[in-house]
């Protein structure tokens, strides 16, 4: 049964707390571990999704008005040590979604959505369709991700198609252990490309990207001999600059990927192993590939993969830190144009670091 009459102004306070950095979501709803029914641990051990996905606890609190808004609150507990509280009603309150949508977009930013599997909020006539319970071939649900790094949040507003109506809000807090060790190697202990001898040859194809009638950088993208991590044939080597020469003070990024569609998992779980290996865990602390990460790609998801920030000490950088400097970032994940991609930002940096005989 939908509420008649609801109010944003609980979960905007909630949404300004948390961005200003308060960590403890059960206290700022003023609810403890004692208000919620406990699921019983076998019926999460035979739920494939949260056994999947390493769900260790999971606390209910049903048909009791939480933020104004909704109805069921439901807590998710990680084995990793993250917090998933998940917000739930019935609402065909088009004007309702919208503000929290924008409200969402104000703090965080425009957000991030799959368009494979979902429409986004900001097509008001597929979320004014859903929320009259029209629903056509080729609809999808409405589903956003926003992020807020600083503290470790992720929130995901989602307007399901069934249950007709039900809008579900996750609150996620992510448990980040940085490792300030300095590594002792790098990723170009596995890379077999000299950048000076591709630079010789003709590209593939040239993009020269414009600022203020200016050019801001160039892409020279080849074919490689060899694939890197037996997986990435083409290279994309974007200089800031309007020459065609590789050296150390010129911000240069490098981007691989492949020319086949389909990758084999077990070749993407084989490079992450051996970036972790150098870097440990990532920059929200994930490491090695994991079940859940295996059925994103599986299933054709967005897959946000692994982003290593390296600090000039060559460990991780404190991202909220202002006074520490990013010397470079190694990032693999899946690309919106659905390709694999390995990307090391200033490159240039890497290099100066270990020493020129990289290239």
């Amino acid at each position: 049964m939908m509420r008649l009459f609801r109010t944003t102004a609980p979960l905007f306070r909630l949404l300004d707390r948390l961005k200003a950095g308060e960590k403890n979501i059960l206290g700022l709803l003023k609810l403890s571990e004692k208000d919620f029914h406990q699921v019983p641990f076998e019926e999460i051990l035979n739920s494939p999704h949260d056994a999947a996905y390493g769900v260790d606890t999971i606390l209910e609190r049903y048909n009791r008005p939480v933020l104004g808004i909704f109805d069921h609150l439901v807590l998710r507990y990680y084995d990793n040590g993250d917090q998933e509280f998940l917000f739930i009603t019935h609402t065909h309150d088009v004007n309702l979604i919208s503000k929290i949508v924008d409200k969402l977009h104000f703090m965080f930013g425009t957000g991030l959505y799959d368009d494979r599997h979902f429409h986004s909020f900001y097509n008001v006539n597929k979320v004014q369709k859903l929320a009259r319970g029209i629903i056509e071939d080729g609809d999808l649900p409405i589903s956003c991700l926003w992020f807020h790094h600083a503290h470790d949040l992720v929130f995901k507003l989602t307007y399901f198609q069934t249950p007709k109506k039900q809008l579900g809000f996750i609150v996620k807090k992510n448990a980040r252990i940085l490792d300030r060790t300095p590594r002792k190697n790098s990723v170009l202990d596995f890379l077999e490309f000299n950048i000076d001898d591709i630079l010789s040859g003709q590209e593939s194809l040239r993009h020269i990207e414009f600022e203020d009638n200016n050019i801001l950088y160039i892409d020279f993208t080849y074919q490689l001999p060899v694939k890197e991590f037996g997986i990435f044939d083409i290279i994309t080597i974007r200089i800031f600059d309007n020459s065609k020469i590789f050296n150390l003070t010129t911000q240069t990024h490098i981007f691989l990927s492949s020319s086949i569609d389909s990758i084999p998992i077990q070749a993407i779980t084989d490079c992450v192993t051996k970036l972790t290996r150098i870097y440990g865990g990532d920059h929200i602390g994930s490491s090695s590939i994991s079940i859940n990460d295996i059925q994103d790609l599986e299933e054709g998801n967005y897959w946000l993969g692994r982003t290593w920030h390296l600090n000039y000490a060559h460990a991780q950088q404190d991202l909220y830190n202002p006074e520490e400097k990013e010397a470079y970032c190694v990032a693999i994940n899946q690309h919106f144009n659905e390709r694999i991609e390995l990307s090391i930002l200033s490159y240039n940096t890497l290099i100066e670091l270990f020493g020129e005989e990289y290239h």
